[in-house]
This record gives C-alpha cells, sequence and structure tokens, in this order.
C-alpha cells in the first residue's frame, strides 16, 4: 500500500496523456524529440513538463522496482477514468518505503497513458524541476491548450 509524504494512503487520481513532441529549435546537445505530460501540482497549479527518453526510462523503471510505492487504484478509477477523458494528469508525492541509503525520501509520482496503454512513473524532485525548466526554455514546442479544454480539465 502507497503512503504519501504525511502518511496518509494514496490513491491513484487523474490520468494524464504523454505525447512525443518534436525540439523545433533544438541544441546542437539537446534532444530532437521530448516526452510532454501536463501535471497539476498538489497546490493546484498546473504546468507541461518535457522529458528526454532516458529520463521517462528511468522513471518506467524505477516504478516496476517500486511497486510498494505505487498508489492503488481500484475499480471506480477505471470506470471514471473511461467516462472522463482528460490530458491533465496529478502529481502525487509518494513515500520511498524500502529506499536505498543513496536514494530519495520521495518520488513524484504521475500516471499517464500513451498509446493507448497507462503507465506508471515515479520522478525525483529533480526531474520534475528539470521537466518544468525545460518546458520553460522551450514554449514553442508546447502543444497548444486550448480554452475549452482548460476547463474540462
Amino acid at each position: 500500500m502507497a503512503y504519501d509524504i504525511k502518511g496518509k494512503i494514496v490513491k491513484a487520481k487523474r490520468t494524464g496523456d504523454m505525447e512525443k513532441l518534436v525540439n523545433k529549435n533544438p541544441h546542437w546537445a539537446a534532444a530532437l524529440k521530448y516526452n510532454h505530460i501536463r501535471v497539476q501540482f498538489p497546490d493546484k497549479t498546473e504546468k507541461s513538463l518535457l522529458f528526454t527518453d532516458f529520463q521517462i526510462k528511468r522513471a518506467l523503471d524505477r516504478a516496476t522496482k517500486n511497486p510498494e510505492d505505487l498508489p492503488q487504484k481500484g475499480w471506480l478509477r477505471d470506470i471514471v477514468e473511461e467516462l472522463i477523458d482528460t490530458d491533465l494528469a496529478d502529481l502525487q508525492k509518494v513515500k520511498n518505503t524500502k529506499k536505498y541509503p543513496s536514494a530519495a525520501d520521495k518520488y513524484n509520482y504521475v500516471l499517464v497513458r500513451c498509446g493507448g496503454e497507462l503507465y506508471s512513473l515515479l520522478f525525483t524532485d529533480k526531474d520534475i524541476i528539470d521537466g518544468v525548466e525545460r518546458a520553460t526554455k522551450n514554449p514553442e514546442d508546447l502543444p497548444h491548450i486550448s480554452w475549452i479544454t482548460n476547463i474540462l480539465d
């Protein structure tokens, strides 16, 4: 069972869409493509995050190796996902329950849909900061989000 950083049981919330975006103005050392995820932070602010394939793979590997840290997803959540399609994911802080000394005390959990499949991702705070900074530096790469999408999410 997963716990948040305050010790409360965590249930999975909204599922977001992850989409591959082309880096329209790449620096010579930058990735040619990014993975875009739009999330709502616990303080209710919404941000776009851009991750490299390596960061996504590492977050997926971390989630696979630490299933005890993933929030529980119930049958009611499955029904809601079928009825409500949103591209905004909730970012949840979860405790790293069986941590190694060099590992982070907590992770940032995001549930995303990509190619029709659901993936649980566990990011470190550094990963999230990098994703926000990359999205801020590359606004031309971000997809346009309509006002109606903002209202529905």
